[in-house]
């Protein structure tokens, strides 16, 4: 009787540590997708920052430009002066350097988080797989592990029977079965 409930219990254990690590690789699965989602959400609000960083840098170099239209215009010299022109110039292509800087940079971070993101998502993956192994290694050593302690008190003649010398190797429990076999 000690035995049975031993390996009852042994069972139990078995089960229970199975299926704990199959929670396990699921849990790790859906982490590594929530990652994602939240790093596609980072990279999103990234690319709105940058665009709107671009679009203030325009801004900026529109009204500098209007600066300097203004002040040329006020001292008495010409707004399209080559002096002022070059200038104006140098300021617009410097805005619009530092527009499309902000847009490219912005960029880059974004693609860097979607791609943490699938690194996490397929991080998750493979944790699930190999808890998913774990969990089947964990039920069949068990049953094996049983099977090795209580083989004859649980499964009788349906055993292998390394004593037989009629050719036969498993026990008369297993002519039971005979019908099933080709």
């Amino acid at each position: 009787m000690g035995s049975l409930i031993g390996a009852a219990t042994q069972a139990a254990g078995s089960v229970i540590t199975s299926q704990a690590q199959a929670t396990a690789g699921t849990e790790q699965l859906q982490l590594g997708q929530q990652q994602q989602a939240a790093l596609n959400i980072q990279a999103t609000q990234d690319l709105a920052v940058g665009s709107q960083q671009a679009a203030e840098a325009a801004l900026e170099t529109k009204y500098t430009l209007g600066t300097v239209q203004a002040r040329a215009a006020a001292t008495g010299g010409s707004a399209s002066s080559p002096t002022v022109t070059d200038v104006a110039g140098a300021i617009a292509a410097r805005g619009e350097y530092s527009a499309l800087n902000d847009l490219y940079t912005a960029g880059q971070k974004a693609q860097g988080l979607q791609y943490q993101g699938q690194l996490a998502a397929y991080s998750g993956q493979v944790k699930n797989q190999a808890a998913q192994i774990q969990s089947g290694t964990t039920l069949l050593t068990g049953v094996g592990t049983l099977a090795t302690k209580y083989g004859d008190a649980l499964f009788g003649d349906l055993l292998p029977d390394s004593s037989a010398t009629d050719g036969t190797s498993f026990g008369s429990g297993a002519s039971a079965f005979a019908d099933f076999i080709p």
